[in-house]
């Protein structure tokens, strides 16, 4: 299956569709990004640009199995960092989300946006949620114990 998503003017995707590998094939019989472009196009009626994305992308690598953690042994199939998803961007490189913190810093490898401190490790005995107002207050404390939703 190939998969493909459709930007709006400003890179966001507004969704993703599935095809036969056949949809996307040039006249040679090779696998041809365009073709699929031009056939997603040709399919919806819309003029937006459409962007190659693979499923067993995620964290900038090509994965056989992420929920086993086993990685693909031929990661020249890795394509554009993650797989796309509706409200990711498109930078010209790969998709992402947007910042769910001005603390949290974009790492250029897994594609992702981190917290600038590490989650207490509590063998996931303990709930923690990211308080941006704890840590705009000292830099040192923004994850609080619990749900956020609980308070």
């Amino acid at each position: 299956m190939a998969h493909f998503a459709e930007l709006d003017s400003n890179n966001r995707v507004l969704q993703v569709l599935k095809l036969s590998n056949d949809d996307i094939l040039d006249s040679d019989g090779n696998e041809s990004e365009s073709v699929g472009q031009t056939f997603c196009q040709n399919l919806t009626g819309s003029t937006n640009t459409w962007i190659q994305t693979s499923y067993n992308t995620w964290e900038g690598k090509h994965w056989e199995n992420y929920e086993e953690d086993i990685e693909s042994t031929d990661q020249s199939k890795a394509l554009r960092k993650n797989y796309a998803s509706v409200v990711m961007l498109y930078d010209g490189t790969g998709f992402k989300y947007d910042s769910p913190y001005p603390s949290w810093v974009f790492n250029n490898t897994t594609y992702h946006w981190e917290a600038p401190i590490s989650m207490p490790d509590d063998n996931d005995t303990v709930h923690y949620h990211w308080d941006e107002d704890a840590y705009q207050a000292d830099n040192t404390q923004g994850w609080s114990l619990g749900d956020p939703n609980d308070a």
